[in-house]
């Protein structure tokens, strides 16, 4: 189901004859027979509406000249202030809110260029492969890892020695949240300036 529907009239107040657009129009006249005819306008939710989604009326046909926004609600007459779009309206977008990606957190980490947590840093909250694309190859001399707003018991993460969880492991079984070394070339690491990637998982 549309995640928008209007109901156009042709008179204010939402009276004479009316039309259910559920879909992109870019021809009133030609498709609905409804070409600068609108005076009054419902727009209803849908089932998969989402937050901030609107329908985008035009003045002209094709999606052309200016518009008019509406999200849902009861628009009794268009004529006036603040629309002023009486008997203008020849084409219709739906025009989705932009939902934003979601990712989930289940882990923290902040890698040190130098030891005890000193100089420029990089958080990470999702397994990186290739520590180069964050401009940090085989510069990490201490870490800390955190919880994340998603976090289960169980998930550890694991530093390797090269890209795409390659080479030497800094410590097998994982560092879970709470683990916090201010020197990873001190024993019984002695892993400085070598960490090329780094792999988040549940044990």
């Amino acid at each position: 189901m549309s995640r928008l529907i209007a109901k156009i009239f042709q008179h204010a107040n939402f009276h004479g004859h009316y039309r259910y657009i559920v879909q992109d129009i870019n021809n009133f006249g030609s498709i609905l027979g409804f070409n600068d005819k609108a005076s009054s306008i419902i727009v209803y939710r849908g089932n998969n509406y989402h937050q901030g989604d609107k329908l985008r009326f035009y003045q002209d046909v094709n999606y052309e000249g200016g518009y008019l926004d509406l999200g849902p609600g009861y628009y009794r007459n268009i004529h006036v202030q603040p629309f002023s779009f009486g008997d203008k309206i020849s084409s219709v977008d739906f025009f989705p809110y932009d939902v934003k990606p979601a990712i989930t957190v289940r882990l923290k980490v902040r890698v040190y260029k130098h030891v005890n947590y000193g100089g420029q840093y990089r958080d990470i909250i999702s397994s990186e492969p290739n520590f180069k694309r964050i401009g940090f190859n085989d510069k990490v001399s201490s870490f800390r890892v955190f919880a994340g707003e998603d976090y289960q018991p169980g998930w550890v993460c694991d530093f390797y020695q090269h890209v795409n969880y390659a080479g030497g492991l800094l410590q097998g079984g994982g560092f879970s949240p709470g683990a916090s070394i201010a020197n990873i070339a001190s024993p019984p690491y002695s892993f400085n300036d070598v960490i090329s990637s780094v792999k988040f998982y549940k044990e």
